[in-house]
């Protein structure tokens, strides 16, 4: 008599649960999770935005200076400059952070971890900031030294470390962002945008001084530490700013743990009832925890990898385009309205500042759903086309036609701005679909720098074949 009465009691209470969130279970199960879901606030954004900034200064701080070491470098091989720095950043990033994805996960966890990667990535930037000057000394510039070797080796060397800390930045940031949920996602990818629309303009400030002072060697030399130290500065001020405004936003925002979904509130059937009654009463000994073997852990990473397997795709083929295809095209772009325009640099820095403000542009408009203007299920139709254009162009200009400069400068304005919303929109569908995994961080990072590497390996050799080519 007991156990019914227990049992009566049990379903009032299931009941009253269910007649304060809606009226059925249904509408309890739905208006539960809005309960529980709480709008993100504007400082834990803002957090993540800067923390995007952060990561990737390493990644364009190199680009500064890529102009300055081809003038200090033998006439000769300075054209490959940028495909070989390309080559070695990219390649250290791709091979920390893949790497480094799948043990971090539970370390990751506590932005203090955050803080001190990012103090490592600062003095690493400050050392490559003496091997500037190293590079700046008049012995290099000298024809045929064997000073210009040793120094081309170390600079190599410090942009390879460059790239490592870059990568482990970056794995950590998506370790923390994509377990919580692709509205912080987005905020990090809009941080990276904007980082790279930001070294765009500083390129451009840099080419007008530059125009604007004598071409010494310390001139030289002052222009481009000047650039590291801006970047040190940045990087200093999103180390302050994201842990400040991180310890605030994780007391609102917490990782889950493990995908588990929600059980409805039902009626229990008398006979579960009891059994369950009878089981708690039984004494059971604590099972020893079995330890999870090094493989165990690859083959549940490689099912997180495969889940998201489809907006991973576009981000992949994104980010292949942009650091193969694009390059090449620079490459081959003349401008054809004024020779100084072009032999300044000026023209080609513009079209760099579009591409980067169209692909921060697109970034930005990815978070808003209301102004989505590709389809989800259509994306990857976009992605094709955007490579069939890349290399339609390629052909077009390696047959000496002429593009006049507001079609380039406008075209690759808005094919950024597609990349750039491609690849912010597939980040926050792959968070979305792996949200709670335990390597939701590592299985979209794995796409990305799979593009960044292969993109960067295929930009090398493109780049060899362009410098053989005849330019328009």
């Amino acid at each position: 008599m007991a156990d019914v009465d227990n049992y009566d009691q049990y379903n009032k209470n299931q009941a009253g649960v269910t007649k304060i969130a809606g009226g059925s279970p249904e509408l309890s199960h739905q208006n539960t999770i809005k309960k529980d879901e709480k709008p993100v606030p504007l400082y834990a954004y803002f957090a993540f935005y800067i923390l995007g900034v952060g990561s990737v200064m390493s990644l364009f701080v190199f680009i500064l200076s890529i102009d300055y070491y081809k003038k200090v470098f033998d006439q000769e091989n300075k054209k490959y400059i940028p495909s070989i720095f390309n080559l070695v950043f990219n390649l250290g990033s791709v091979f920390t952070s893949t790497f480094v994805a799948i043990p971090i996960q539970s370390y990751v966890r506590s932005h203090r971890i955050m803080f001190s990667l990012f103090t490592l990535n600062l003095i690493v930037l400050l050392c490559t900031v003496a091997v500037n000057y190293s590079s700046s000394l008049p012995s290099v510039y000298e024809k045929d030294s064997p000073t210009q070797s040793g120094v081309f080796s170390v600079v190599c060397i410090f942009v390879a470390v460059l790239g490592f800390s870059c990568g482990i930045n970056t794995a950590c940031v998506f370790s923390v962002v994509n377990p919580i949920g692709p509205k912080y996602t987005s905020a990090v990818m809009g941080g990276i945008g904007s980082a790279g629309f930001l070294v765009a303009v500083f390129r451009m400030i840099s080419l007008a001084v530059q125009t604007a002072v004598p071409k010494t060697i310390t001139n030289q030399m002052i222009i481009v530490n000047v650039y590291f130290g801006i970047a040190a500065l940045i990087q200093l001020i999103c180390i302050i700013v994201s842990g400040l405004l991180i310890k605030m936003s994780f007391t609102i925002v917490s990782i889950p743990r493990r995908n588990k979904d929600v059980e409805m509130p039902k009626v229990m059937d008398p006979q579960d009832f009891l059994e369950r009654s009878n089981e708690s009463m039984v004494v059971t000994t604590p099972q020893p925890k079995v330890q999870e073997s090094v493989l165990d852990r690859i083959k549940d990473y490689l099912k997180t990898v495969w889940i998201a397997i489809a907006p991973g795709s576009n981000v992949y083929i994104t980010f292949v385009i942009t650091y193969s295809l694009y390059p090449t095209i620079l490459a081959l772009y003349v401008s054809t309205m004024n020779q100084y325009f072009q032999e300044s640099g000026f023209f080609v820095a513009t079209v760099l500042a579009c591409y980067s403000l169209g692909d921060f542009l697109g970034r930005v408009l990815s978070v808003f759903k209301k102004v989505h203007f590709i389809p989800v299920n259509w994306m990857w139709l976009v992605v094709y086309a955007r490579v069939l254009f890349y290399v339609l162009l390629i052909l077009y200009l390696r047959y000496n036609l002429t593009i006049y400069d507001p079609l380039k400068i406008t075209g690759g304005f808005f094919m950024s701005l597609t990349g750039g919303y491609i690849g912010s929109v597939s980040m926050m569908q792959g968070a979305q679909r792996v949200k709670g995994k335990r390597y939701a961080g590592g299985a979209m990072t794995l796409f990305l720098n799979g593009g960044i590497a292969s993109g960067a390996v295929l930009g090398v050799a493109i780049g060899f074949a362009v410098a053989k080519m005849p330019q328009s």
